[in-house]
């Protein structure tokens, strides 16, 4: 079986993030067999244990050693996360195949659980919006705080700060 190869540079990249669950600038995940490795610069803040299942492997030069660990090996990768340079430094060391159509087709599609956490989350969301009541004279940032207040005493955590 193939490894699967997402980068996340300095910029959001949600196929990362679906299969890390967790979003670290400038890192590296490889899964393979349905384990997962980060491979982070050490400039970057790992993430901790509670939300990723996985090995974290931090590196001066996270290219480098990815480099080491892929050599000789078939792997997918995310090629539209991927910037040239790196794409042709990886393609020297192993088989590299461009997937992200099918990693953004495997997105697209919801299995039952992640609607069931969709439907849950707009039906927090809704009671959230309708606890808070605004009113004449309060700031856009007081009703922001409201809105993270009621947030987390429901037990939960903001996606997001809010837009008001």
């Amino acid at each position: 079986m193939d490894s699967l190869l997402l980068y996340r540079g300095w910029q959001f990249n949600p196929n990362f993030f679906y299969h890390a669950g967790v979003d670290v600038d400038d890192a590296f995940l490889i899964i393979k067999n349905r384990r997962k490795t980060l491979v982070l610069s050490a400039l970057s803040e790992p993430p901790h244990k509670k939300y990723f299942s996985g090995d974290i492997i931090v590196a001066e030069e996270p290219l480098s050693h990815l480099k080491k660990i892929l050599k000789g090996k078939k792997v997918s990768a995310d090629a539209s996360s991927l910037s040239a340079k790196i794409w042709n430094t990886l393609k020297k060391s192993c088989s590299l195949s461009d997937c992200s159509e099918s990693l953004l087709e495997k997105r697209r599609r919801k299995n039952p659980d992640e609607i069931m956490m969709m439907k849950r989350a707009a039906k927090l969301t809704r009671e959230i919006l309708l606890s808070v009541n605004p009113s004449k004279g309060v700031t856009e940032q007081q009703l922001a705080k409201k809105l993270v207040m009621k947030t987390l005493e429901k037990g939960l955590e903001p996606a997001f700060p809010p837009i008001v």
